[in-house]
């Protein structure tokens, strides 16, 4: 079963949601489901993961390698 990879971002419109969804699909796709969620009151992008045996390290060079870290709006 592939780990879950959740991005929460805060809500912009529908195509920048796709656009965020659809760069995280291509780079990730192959090794977790993907899960994009999104609030009109949330600030930023946060990521969590889970069913995951990732250390904190792993998932930090994780995040670097999508060019994203936590609290960027875009």
């Amino acid at each position: 079963m592939k780990p879950i990879f959740v991005c929460y971002i805060e809500f912009q419109d529908d195509e920048h949601i796709r656009h965020i969804r659809n760069s995280l699909e291509e780079k990730m796709g192959d090794d977790y489901y993907i899960l994009v969620v999104n609030h009109e009151n949330f600030r930023g992008i946060k990521f969590e993961l889970f069913n995951s045996k990732l250390e904190e390290k792993d998932f930090e060079d994780l995040k670097t390698k999508l060019n994203l870290k936590e609290n960027d709006t875009k």
